[in-house]
């Protein structure tokens, strides 16, 4: 697929990636209201991080972020730590995730249903949506003494490198999945026909089993299957995998044992899933 002409840059900067967002799919965006988002987005791990760093992992200068923090404060979606005078999250950004949480239940109804998958298959069970191009992790789950990989709520993968954001783009409508795969191929450059071919191959594998086993993630060691789901109400679309040690035994047929456990677990979860409850 050609790139879009006119179309923004991508960068991908270790697992998130840093958009030139002056154009995106043809329309304008406000930039600094893009900006603003992104400091948000900096600060959704949970840390205290002063100017300099937010403008550093942002991309911005130290006067920009701080005259952004400074406006967000005053409104209450940041805090300033008035000891260290760093920034988190804000009362106001607090209530809004605690009110989607509540409206949608998905992590009420999720959590047990992971936690039994987890338990079943030996496995690490996660969830995640969509962040750019990237997988950002909503929740995890592990049966005791199982721990794989390094992902963590709130850390965000890439999503052409692992089963969990593969299914995700298997599932996703089609102008969604044209519009992110025209920002692959920028982000990815010469390498883009290696990639094109893993996300065809994953598709395919999507069509004929309902899920996607990815045998190398973008974790050293790490093999995975995953499913998505999409949610009622204009929820959008999630996404739930299940990891192990790629060199454990009889790992393949571990993997499509789990693969039919997240196809249960989403029809279940789907059954549950009403907005409002």
């Amino acid at each position: 697929m050609d790139a879009e002409a006119g179309m923004h840059a991508v960068q991908v900067i270790g697992r998130v990636e840093v958009v030139d967002r002056s154009v995106q799919d043809g329309a304008e965006l406000v930039s600094t209201l893009a900006k603003g988002l992104d400091v948000l987005a900096v600060l959704a791990g949970g840390e205290l991080l002063g100017n300099l760093q937010i403008a550093q992992r942002v991309g911005l200068s130290k006067a920009t972020a701080s005259r952004l923090c400074t406006t967000m404060a005053a409104l209450g979606y940041l805090r300033l730590d008035e000891r260290t005078r760093k920034y988190a999250m804000g009362a106001r950004l607090l209530a809004m995730g605690a009110t989607v949480q509540h409206r949608c239940g998905l992590l009420r109804l999720a959590k047990p249903l992971m936690i039994s998958l987890a338990r079943d298959t030996g496995m690490v069970v996660g969830m995640g949506a969509r962040e750019r191009l990237g997988m950002v992790c909503l929740d995890v789950a592990n049966d005791e003494g199982v721990s794989v990989g390094t992902s963590s709520v709130g850390s965000v993968l890439p999503m052409a490198d692992t089963a969990m954001g593969l299914a995700y783009l298997a599932h996703a409508g089609v102008a969604e999945r044209i519009s992110v795969l025209r920002q692959l191929q920028v982000a990815y450059g010469r390498d883009w026909k290696a990639v094109r071919e893993r996300i065809e191959e994953a598709m395919t594998q999507y069509r004929r089993q309902g899920y996607v086993i990815r045998h190398r993630s973008c974790e050293a060691g790490v093999t995975a299957v995953a499913a998505a789901i999409e949610l009622p109400g204009h929820l959008g679309v999630v996404a739930f995998t299940c990891a192990t040690e790629a060199n454990s035994p009889e790992v393949t047929a571990r993997l499509q044992r789990a693969g039919a456990g997240l196809l249960d677990m989403a029809a279940a979860l789907l059954r549950g899933a009403v907005p409002g409850r």
